[in-house]
This record gives structure tokens, C-alpha cells and sequence, in this order.
């Protein structure tokens, strides 16, 4: 009976490989290959953190323009279906999914929830961005 995983050949580590095959040299290289190695494996533990910023900034702003469009320089909203419409329909077919009427209704009440902590969300995207990229 044939194991599980038979005919799949085991990949050393590649550092391991790099050591294995005598590269590694000198101590110029294993410093050269230790900062990359942190660098990239910081860049692929934060890369959520990083997408989850962008997410919430970008939210907040798309409900900041509609609401912006909405109102018209005036301080009340003439709140329509056709803005959202208008909006959901215009970004799904210049992006892709994502922006389905729900979604833009959505970002719309992000924006009215926390529109008087807009500085606050502002520094915490930039500060979560800061921290993923230390």
C-alpha cells in the first residue's frame, strides 16, 4: 500500500540548503541573507494588518465623497437611492466586486458613525501601516 506522501520529494528549508551547499561563505552573506529573510517574513506577518487599514481608510472616504455628493454644499443630505445606485454601479464595473449597494450603503454609515473622529481613523490607519512597515 503507497504511503500518503509518496513521490512528493521533500524540499530542504532554503536556508538550510544554502548552508548545505557551503554559499554562505562569509559573514557579509549571512548578514545580507538574515536582514532579507526579516524583511520579507515581517512584509507577509503584516500584510493583513496593512490590507485592514487601507480597507477602513477607504471605506471612510467613499462614505465621506457620498455624503459630500449627497449634501451638495448644503448641511443636510438630500439622501437618494440614486447616489448609492449611482456609486455601487460605477465601482463594481470599474473594480470588481466589493461595491454591491449594501457595501456602499455601508461605507455611507461608517462615515456618519464616525465622521466627528475622523482625525482619530485617520491617525490609526497611518499608525497601522507605520507598524506594519517597523
Amino acid at each position: 500500500m503507497p504511503e500518503e506522501n509518496e513521490g512528493i520529494r521533500k524540499v530542504p528549508h532554503f536556508s538550510q540548503k544554502i548552508m548545505d551547499d557551503n554559499v554562505i561563505k562569509n559573514d557579509v552573506f549571512q548578514n545580507l541573507f538574515d536582514k532579507s529573510k526579516k524583511l520579507i517574513d515581517s512584509a507577509r506577518s503584516n500584510m493583513g494588518q496593512m490590507a485592514n487599514a487601507i480597507t477602513v481608510l477607504t471605506s471612510f472616504f467613499l462614505g465621506k465623497y457620498i455624503i459630500e455628493q449627497e449634501q451638495q454644499g448644503s448641511d443636510r443630505a438630500k439622501y437618494g437611492a440614486k447616489d448609492l445606485d449611482s456609486s455601487s454601479s460605477y465601482l463594481t464595473e470599474e473594480y470588481g466586486r466589493g461595491f454591491s449597494r449594501s457595501s456602499v450603503a455601508g461605507m455611507r454609515q461608517f462615515y456618519m458613525a464616525y465622521k466627528d473622529r475622523e482625525d482619530e481613523i485617520i491617525q490609526s490607519g497611518i499608525g497601522q501601516l507605520e507598524t506594519a512597515l517597523e
